[in-house]
């Protein structure tokens, strides 16, 4: 069991280092072509692969944000957009700091990002922001999100060890109170869930998959409250069962939806280290690019958990592999819209987004896949996409995401968005 924890320890320790790596030099311009800041670009529509119920393409119009990474949106009760993403900086070690922008005409124009401060000189830490708006009535909301502090950040309270964080708003995002988890190397949901009752909830685990447990919140995210949770169970493509046994845990990096029939869906990053993994007999090898999505559905408030399934099935190809980060929200209709990274595997790469006509429990990932963004040139080893879409009080949609500028990756990626519109 020690060699277990020390092994999973050292592929997250890894897995850092090349993150690390990967961003060393501080974001900005780049000798790739990338789109000029506040441009609007009309040149790129929207395909459709295997169009069943929509046209091959639909009209786009994307503005472009500027240098970033792994941005997110949430839409004020007062109408303004809010978009957050993170960029990093070296000089007296490496730190990474968030920037946010705002939009008050629907997303058609931003103003110039600005660094998110606890204080003054103080940054809000932590990367990959994830925003949830709460309507608490009043015009700004309750602003959340959550996200990570890495241990190699010059600025971690706690030095060598991962920090999970909460952080909450309540001017749109002007100014943030930051709650570092306790536990040392943790990690939290994506999304904070209003439940009927009006509490909050977040799922929390530590890195090496270990100690997952609900925080709840009755004051609106002041204070947090554990419990723990019985995990479901999984049956591989050879009818064995297995208990659940994922590196990133039962919530690091998932999306918790609250449906109308007051039930749980929750969709899982799955490490390609987790014995639950293959979908087949062939399955992909490289990095975390590789990991993929499960499904589990709660009808009792998230205390236990359906027989976790792979989202979406295995249909004969490798397509399910490299698919992460996924976003769900209701649209007009009656459907469900999940937006979703493609990071590796089949291409075009980038933020892909599926519909679903079942109130979310299915999703048709075969027709109508709309590739919101392919950015990523043919060869570069990864999708950067990572955000989510907002339906508009005009029925519109706007979608948010980032992308590699040069063929490693992840080095001086940059910001869009895209204004869209389904038929």
């Amino acid at each position: 069991m020690q060699l277990e924890i020390q092994r999973r320890r050292f592929v997250i320790t890894m897995r850092l280092v090349m993150g690390l790596v990967m961003g060393c030099l501080l974001l900005g311009t780049t000798s790739a072509e990338t789109s000029e800041q506040g441009k609007s670009d009309l040149s790129r529509p929207i395909r459709v692969l295997r169009p069943l119920e929509l046209p091959a393409t639909l009209p786009a119009e994307r503005i472009s944000i500027g240098p970033g990474y792994k941005p997110t949106m949430a839409r004020l009760p007062n109408g303004e957009l809010v978009l957050m993403f993170f960029r990093w900086e070296r000089g007296g070690g490496y730190h990474e700091f968030g920037m946010l922008s705002r939009s008050t005409d629907n997303g058609k124009t931003w103003s110039v990002p600005q660094r998110v401060r606890l204080g003054p000189g103080q940054d809000l830490l932590g990367r990959e922001n994830w925003l949830t708006l709460i309507d608490d009535g009043t015009p700004g909301g309750l602003l959340l999100t959550t996200n990570h502090i890495i241990r190699a950040d010059s600025q971690n309270p706690t030095p060598g060890t991962c920090r999970a964080t909460i952080n909450r708003s309540t001017d749109g995002g002007k100014t943030w109170i930051q709650t570092v988890l306790p536990a040392k190397w943790s990690h939290t949901s994506r999304n904070i869930v209003q439940m009927p009752d009006g509490s909050l909830k977040v799922g929390a685990n530590n890195v090496t998959g270990g100690n997952n447990r609900w925080l709840t919140s009755t004051d609106g995210g002041r204070n947090w409250i554990e419990s723990q949770l019985q995990l479901p169970g999984y049956t591989t493509y050879q009818g064995k069962q297995l208990e659940y046994d994922n590196e990133v845990g039962f919530f690091q990096e998932s999306f918790i939806y609250l449906n109308g029939a007051g039930e749980l869906l929750q969709w899982i990053r799955l490490d390609s280290g987790s014995p639950m993994y293959a979908m087949h007999a062939e399955k992909p090898t490289g990095n975390d690019n590789v990991d993929r999505l499960i499904f589990t559905k709660s009808t009792d408030g998230g205390a236990t958990w359906s027989n976790v399934e792979d989202f979406p099935k295995y249909t004969g190809t490798l397509e399910p592999y490299g698919q992460m980060y996924p976003r769900v929200t209701p649209i007009d209709q009656g459907r469900i819209l999940m937006t979703y990274t493609k990071r590796s595997g089949t291409p075009p790469l980038g933020l892909r987004a599926i519909l679903s006509t079942a109130g979310g429990d299915t999703f048709d990932s075969q027709n109508d896949v709309l590739i919101l963004d392919e950015n990523t040139q043919a060869g570069w080893t990864s999708g950067g996409g990572f955000g989510n879409t907002i339906q508009l009080s005009d029925k519109s949609l706007i979608s948010c995401y980032s992308y590699a500028t040069t063929p490693g990756g992840n080095e001086q990626p940059h910001t869009e968005v895209v204004r869209w519109r389904l038929p």
